[in-house]
This record gives C-alpha cells, sequence and structure tokens, in this order.
C-alpha cells in the first residue's frame, strides 16, 4: 500500500485542488506512525507476542481505510489515513519482521525476511492496476473501501504466527557462545531487562552508524514511490502509463528483494556492504528521474528504483540483527523504526515544499537522491572500518530466552 500510494496521491490532491505539501502530510503521518510504533512494540513483545498485537493492528489499518471513504477534507485523511491506518500498519509491519527473526538462524534470516517482505513487492504489482481501474471506475473514495477489505489478510498471518523453537534457539545460543555458558551455564535463562538491553543497544557503535544512516535515507526514501505518478500526469502521461511504471518498480522491488536475500546468504558476514550498495543505487536512479522524459527511460529507471529499494528494505532488518545480538533486536529494531518514522514524518512535506518551490517534482527527485547518498556515505563508515580490520569478526546472533 506504501508504494502505490502514489497513484492515490495524485488523484486526492487534483480533486481537493491542495499542494503538494499538504498533500504530502497524509503520507508523512502514515509513514511516520509506521515507524513510531516500533518504540512501544520492541518494550510490549517482552509482555506479549505478535499475534495478538497484529489482529489488534490490523483492525486499526480496516478501521482507518473504511474512515477515509467517507473523507472530504485534507485535514481528516490526515487523521484517518494518516493516524489511524499508520498506527495499524506499523504494528503489523514491527511484527511480522520480528517473528521471522525469532524463527532463523543468522546464515537464513537474511533470505528469509527478503522472501517475506517480499510480499509488499508483490501488492506493488497487483495493486496499480486495480486502483486505477477503481479510481476510473468509482472513484478514490469507493478505492479506500477495497484498501479495508485487503488489509484483512493480517488476520490471517496473525493465525500463523507461532512461538519460536526454544530448544534450537538455546542450541544456538550455546555453540555461540560456548565459553560464557560454560563458566555461567545459568545465563541463559536470566533475561535481561528492557532498559539494560536499550543502553546496551545505544552503546554498539556500528549499530548507531547504521542508526543515523537509516534515519537520514528514511526522510526521502518514499520521495520515487510517491512522486512519480504527479511527475508523468503533469508530462501528460495516461493513467495506464502512470500505471505500468508502477507495476514495473513493483516487479523490480520483488526482484531486488530477492537477488539481495540471496546474495546476503550466500555472503551473510557483508550484509552491510550489500546494504549500502542498494542505497546508493538508490540514490542515483532518483536523480536520474528529474532529467527523464521519454517513456522508455521512465520503465528503465522504475525497474531500477525497485530492484535498489526491494534490496534496501529487504535487508533492512537483516543488518539490525547483523549488529546485535538476537535478544536485544526487538528492542534496536524498534528504536530504528521509531527513528525513521520522525524523520518519515518530516521528510515528505519537505519534499513537497522543495516541488512547489520549484514548480516540478523534479526538485523532489534531486533532493531526496542527495539526502539518500549522503546516507549511504554515513553508512560507509562501516564499510570501511571492517574493511581495513581484518581480525574483525562479525556479531553473531546470542539467543537469550524471553517470555513469547
Amino acid at each position: 500500500m506504501a508504494v502505490s500510494f502514489g497513484i492515490l496521491y495524485s488523484e486526492i490532491k487534483t480533486e481537493l485542488k491542495t499542494s503538494h505539501v499538504e498533500t504530502a502530510w497524509i503520507f508523512s503521518f502514515f509513514n511516520g506512525l509506521l515507524g513510531l510504533t516500533g518504540l512501544p512494540l520492541g518494550f510490549l513483545l517482552h509482555k506479549t507476542n505478535e499475534r495478538w498485537l497484529t489482529v489488534i493492528g490490523t483492525f486499526f489499518l480496516i478501521a482507518g481505510m473504511i474512515s477515509s471513504s467517507f473523507a472530504s477534507k485534507i485535514s481528516t485523511l490526515y487523521i484517518t489515513y494518516g493516524v489511524i491506518s499508520g498506527v495499524g500498519a506499523g504494528i503489523v509491519h514491527y511484527c511480522a519482521n520480528t517473528i521471522i527473526v525469532r524463527h532463523f538462524s543468522s546464515k537464513w534470516c537474511p533470505l528469509a525476511i527478503t522472501i517475506a517482505n517480499s510480499g509488499s513487492a508483490v501488492s506493488s504489482l497487483v495493486f496499480p492496476p486495480v486502483l486505477t481501474a477503481s479510481i476510473q471506475s468509482y472513484g478514490w473514495k469507493t478505492t479506500f473501501m477495497l484498501l479495508s477489505g485487503t488489509s484483512a489478510v493480517g488476520l490471517f498471518s496473525a493465525a500463523s504466527y507461532v512461538a519460536p523453537d526454544k530448544d534450537i534457539d538455546t542450541k544456538i545460543s550455546k555453540e555461540a557462545h560456548h565459553d560464557e555458558y560454560k563458566d555461567d551455564p545459568k545465563k541463559h535463562t536470566e533475561p535481561l531487562k528492557v532498559r539494560k538491553m536499550a543502553i546496551e543497544v545505544l552503546k554498539n557503535c556500528k549499530f548507531m552508524v547504521f542508526f543515523i544512516s537509516s534515519f537520514t535515507a528514511f526522510t526521502v526514501i518514499f520521495v520515487p514511490s510517491t512522486f512519480l505518478p504527479d511527475f508523468m500526469r503533469h508530462a501528460q502521461r495516461s493513467r495506464q502509463e502512470i500505471s505500468a511504471c508502477v507495476m514495473v518498480m513493483g516487479f523490480g522491488n520483488l526482484l531486488g528483494r530477492l537477488i539481495s536475500g540471496a546474495i546476503a546468504t550466500r555472503f551473510n558476514q557483508h550484509v552491510p556492504w550489500i546494504h549500502g550498495l542498494t542505497l546508493l543505487g538508490l540514490a542515483f536512479s532518483t536523480i536520474l528521474l528529474a532529467i527523464s522524459k521519454s517513456l522508455i527511460s521512465l520503465i528503465v529507471l522504475s525497474l531500477l528504483l525497485g530492484l535498489f529499494s526491494g534490496g534496501f528494505f529487504g535487508l533492512y532488518t537483516a543488518v539490525v540483527a547483523h549488529y546485535l545480538d538476537r535478544s536485544h533486536i526487538p528492542v534496536g529494531l524498534g528504536l530504528t523504526i521509531a527513528a525513521n518514522g520522525i524523520s518519515s514524518t518530516t521528510g515528505m512535506p519537505l519534499a513537497g515544499f522543495v516541488s512547489d518551490l520549484y514548480d516540478g517534482d523534479d526538485g523532489a527527485f534531486v533532493f531526496g537522491g542527495c539526502m539518500m547518498f549522503f546516507a549511504a556515505l554515513i553508512l560507509s563508515v562501516n564499510v570501511i572500518k571492517e574493511f581495513f580490520s581484518k581480525n574483525d569478526v562479525s556479531t553473531e546472533y546470542e539467543v537469550e530466552i524471553t517470555r513469547f
């Protein structure tokens, strides 16, 4: 839904006669809460489990979509789609990632995450033509009712969530930390306090470099997919051509997730390298959009944007898991997603302001590409350090038995 929002963005902006900044705030609130929910969820998971949180998140998502179909003002959409649906989507997204890392070892975790998250890429293939046809036949308000129905799939996902195999986790933990358990055999039964885990996460220098880089990138990470449909519409492209480019981006996103996941599984110790390269490619592809005029060039760049964004999002959780012990992943992922939510909230309206300032979406693309490039430079600090540290051993997952 996040990738396909650009189609709705253009329709809402045109019908409600709003500026780029005003319309961008809708998706900004949605993305912000998509991330900000990660902070409390990182702590709540030590009290409950992913299944019931996902059920709650799904009902929020459905309620937000249904109420959006009755909106007649942009301010109403801020609340219905931006806040209510944003909270629901944030809960579902967070739980879907944490349940995976609790089931797979460091070797298979990147591939498992990319395969699971490829569902969003598949939706980018399915939703554009469906949304375009629905908007043409019934309008964007009724289209929100359609989205509310598809949101119910979260309930089926929640039903499939099961507790991880604690015996396997304990075995992995003992193998990775044999000496520790030899000295203190009861250590693995002592759950770490959440506050202590948060402090340890913030003291991890490599993780903090990734944290800052991610915060910077998420300021503009959704700029290409959100502003591309409106950019093409101003270039007198038809709805079918716009839909085709979004579908190509979705196909590339799916392909990028699967390829990056396979590569990361083969070269598990170099997950941050691969992640950094996808961010760099995404930066250059976004900048090139500003000078693209022909349909062929737009299709090619849509494919590249999909490939690189797929790799970026597909390996996002895997990088967090690469730098942190397994017991710290829920807290670390929660902190990162929450920070990304803050940057997403401010980034999209800022990109919209740049578009209004230069009277076109090309300004947003240049701004977004430069910010992504800067984020890639920040991430290169870890990559360079690992390259020159011959004795640097990448952190393996440490498994602590915590309440599920």
